[in-house]
C-alpha cells in the first residue's frame, strides 16, 4: 500500500467516522483530517526532534511512535517495537477542544 492508497481508505474512514461513527470515534476526524491534509514530511526531507511522537508511515500508518534517532522509531507503550524503515512522519496533532 502506497500513501495515495492509505489516504484513500481514511478518507472512506474518516466520512464514514462523521456520518455512523460513535462519540468516541469521532475523536479520531482531527488526527484522520490532519493525515489527509499532505502533512507528511519525508524523513529524507527532515527528521523529527529526538524523543518526539509521531504518526509514521512505512506502507501502513501507524500512531504513537516516538523517534530515537538514526531513522528508528520506537512504540510509545515499551519501547518493543523498533520501525526501521519509515519513508514519512508527521508530529501528532493537537488535542481536541473540550
Amino acid at each position: 500500500m502506497n500513501i495515495k492508497e492509505a489516504k484513500l481508505i481514511l478518507l472512506v474512514f474518516n466520512e464514514w467516522i462523521r456520518e455512523f461513527g460513535h462519540e468516541y470515534s469521532r475523536d479520531l476526524v482531527p488526527a484522520i483530517d490532519t493525515i489527509l491534509s499532505d502533512g507528511w514530511i519525508s524523513l529524507k526531507d527532515r527528521k523529527p526532534e529526538l524523543d518526539q511522537e509521531c504518526i509514521i508511515f512505512n506502507d501502513v500508518v501507524m500512531s504513537g511512535f516516538i523517534y530515537k534517532g538514526l531513522g528508528v522509531f520506537h512504540d510509545n507503550s515499551e519501547g518493543l517495537h523498533c520501525i526501521i524503515d519509515t519513508t514519512h512522519w508527521m508530529p501528532l496533532p493537537e488535542e481536541p477542544n473540550q
